[in-house]
């Protein structure tokens, strides 16, 4: 099985392959992807993987996330 992961960042490209290890092959697919500002981490992922599915037309997957500190109700969450 192969995954395209679309990301300008060659690190999370990395992580994503360490993480599936020999049981899946990681394609990584540089792109520049605009930074989406939303209060719902997923609603970004979603926005970033619509973005990058329009531009290539084939499945793939993004990454983003987000720091939540509990103690701050959440703060910065997405925004950090």
């Amino acid at each position: 099985m192969k995954i395209a992961v679309v990301t300008s960042n060659p690190h999370k490209a990395a992580e994503i392959a360490a993480f599936f290890g020999s049981a899946v092959a990681v394609e990584h697919i540089r792109m520049e992807i605009p930074e989406y500002r939303h209060p719902d981490v997923g609603e970004i992922a979603r926005q970033k993987a619509e973005y990058a599915y329009q531009a290539l037309n084939r499945p793939l997957m993004v990454d983003d996330t987000a720091f939540c500190i509990h103690a701050l109700q959440g703060f910065p969450g997405p925004y950090a």
